[in-house]
């Protein structure tokens, strides 16, 4: 088994560095002195951009969490159960100045391979005061791969890397969350593109 070494308290809060995984099978060795195999690579990090407009600019700390139990792979890089473990960034919004007005908190998350039917969930919470900030009720999905999927419903794991996911919070902090540049919309319990 391949696993990741997440630290004591389950949360990892650095950059991981690039895992690929690679196999050929019925590969022939014969008894020249080199023998040369091209053996296609997967990228198995994916990138989590996060943007957050609309709240009020203050000094607090803010989280963005994405709670997974992708750590452990065989080396077919199928995966082996492991316990939760978090994702963990912070982000504060830039001193104001003449000059900087800006009101959106901006960060990034590299996590391992992400896939369909798996239950990651994301929260987005003021660390200063402890109010979560998505998702707030029962008609917010918390599940990041039900919400890829429903913004994209043709969306390739094994080929997309990348997730630049937006929330755009409104003055009653309803949200619109938009993935790749596919909007959803939040109605009567139910996400749909937009």
């Amino acid at each position: 088994q391949l696993m990741l070494i997440v630290p004591d308290d389950g949360c990892i809060n650095n950059v991981l560095p690039p895992l690929l995984h690679g196999s050929v099978c019925d590969a022939e060795i014969n008894e020249a002195s080199v023998n040369r195999f091209t053996i296609p690579m997967t990228l198995n990090n994916n990138i989590i951009n996060l943007t957050v407009n609309g709240l009020p600019v203050n000094d607090h700390t803010y989280g963005f969490t994405i709670s997974d139990n992708n750590g452990h792979y065989t080396f077919e890089n199928d995966f082996v159960h492991c316990e939760n473990f978090d994702y963990v960034a912070t982000m504060k919004f830039p001193a104001r100045t003449q000059a900087v007005t800006n009101s959106t908190l901006n960060t990034s998350l590299t996590v391992l391979k992400l896939a369909a039917g798996r239950n990651v969930l994301i929260t987005l919470q003021n660390q200063t005061t402890g109010q979560q900030l998505y998702p707030v009720n029962d008609g917010q999905t918390a599940n990041l791969i039900d919400l890829i999927l429903k913004a994209d419903p043709n969306n390739d794991f094994e080929l997309t890397n990348v997730y630049d996911i937006t929330l755009d919070f409104n003055a009653d902090l309803t949200v619109t969350i938009t993935i790749n540049g596919w909007r959803i919309k939040e109605s009567d319990n139910e996400i749909y593109p937009g």
